[in-house]
């Protein structure tokens, strides 16, 4: 065989494990469909402004071992990640995740006692909840559950909060402090690389031969120039649907040039009301602390849409168990899966460089 595996997807888990079994001594063929490498969180540097071509990516982390393997790569930019929402409600912006901040804001509370009570007065209790919004209701009340979550999540998702299952929101908190970081207190290590992703992956893929614009499921015969395959795609389309669609939600993006220094003088300002189509704006400058660009900005809008690339994988139980049965077949041709899309899991990024990790020692093992 030409080489050891053939890794089908350039962006996180295909550059990762292709990283980690060239330093293995094994010959990879890396292919995508994309003329870019990097997947989603492929970036380019336009006006001295480095633009993330699908959203921002900001990389967290608890693990220092993880934190130290990225490191190698790329120079980190430290990124405080905070969250403004623009709610119809007294058409005003708010702090997310939602923190003692928002809490003053919307309740005028003073104090945590007063916050937790507000809180817990707008609750409407639910012992076993069945969906999103039962789940919402229980937790955060019917003020902050309409305020920044029922519109936006509609939006994002394409159906009603009642129709989704409650683990899409459990992971955003309530925080009874003044802590606005969008990620969980574990996450020590957080940043974007300073040149951007897809110079770091440029180095992560060293040694990999790499096939841009190469539809795999076009190209079969590439299957025996290797010994192993591993499937970093939505698992549906590499197996051209023999089971059935998976579902996934897309974005469209909108961008705007804009001959001023800032817009919204921040990374991120959701919309969360059905007055726009939008779900949020990206001021792409404010994700670099160190951006030289001090005349010109550009802005992107982001609208949720059913059609267009895979970006999010829709977790109800149904699409769980028809990605575990691809997933199952896929393991019975000898074919290993990787990734977001290979695993149909809503993975962040450290999770998918430790999935690597271990696939790496089960091949290793195997």
């Amino acid at each position: 065989m030409k080489y050891d595996y053939l890794i089908v997807g350039a962006g996180w888990a295909g550059a990762t494990i292709g990283n980690l079994l060239t330093e293995q001594g094994k010959k990879c063929l890396v292919v995508d469909k994309r003329e870019c490498i990097g997947g989603l969180a492929s970036t380019e540097i336009q006006d001295d402004i480095v633009v993330h071509r699908y959203g921002p990516h900001i990389f967290h982390t608890s693990s220092r071992m993880i934190w130290d393997y990225v490191n190698r790569f790329a120079e980190f930019n430290p990124i405080h990640y905070s969250v403004k929402s623009c709610s119809c409600y007294q058409g005003g912006i708010y702090s997310l995740p939602i923190n003692l901040l928002t809490l003053f804001q919307v309740f005028g509370a003073t104090s945590i006692e007063r916050a937790k009570a507000a809180v817990a007065q707008d609750c409407i209790p639910t012992d076993n909840p069945q969906n999103m919004e039962e789940w919402c209701l229980a937790n955060v009340g019917r003020t902050l559950y309409s305020m920044f979550i029922e519109g936006y999540t509609t939006k994002q998702w394409g159906v009603h909060p009642i129709f989704l299952p409650a683990s899409i929101v459990r992971r955003l908190p309530i925080r009874y402090t003044f802590n606005d970081s969008w990620f969980n207190d574990a996450d020590i290590y957080v940043g974007i690389p300073k040149y951007g992703y897809t110079p770091m992956f440029a180095k992560m893929l060293e040694g990999c031969t790499v096939e841009l614009g190469i539809d795999f499921t076009q190209h079969p015969a590439l299957a025996h120039e290797t010994n192993r395959i591993i499937c970093t795609m939505p698992l549906d389309r590499f197996c051209n649907c023999e089971l059935g669609p998976l579902s996934y939600r897309s974005l469209m993006f909108e961008h705007e040039w804009m001959d001023k220094p800032a817009h919204q003088g921040t990374p991120v300002l959701n919309y969360t009301g059905l007055d726009v189509d939008y779900t949020r704006i990206i001021e792409h400058k404010f994700f670099d602390p160190y951006c030289k660009n001090t005349t010109t900005t550009l802005v992107t809008k982001e609208y949720p849409s059913s059609v267009g690339e895979p970006m999010y994988v829709l977790p109800d139980e149904y699409m769980k168990s028809l990605a575990m049965s691809y997933k199952t077949l896929l393991r019975k041709r000898g074919i290993y899966t990787l990734g977001r899309f290979g695993t149909y899991e809503y993975l962040d990024q450290d999770k998918v460089v430790q999935q690597a990790m271990d696939l790496l020692r089960e091949l290793a093992n195997g």
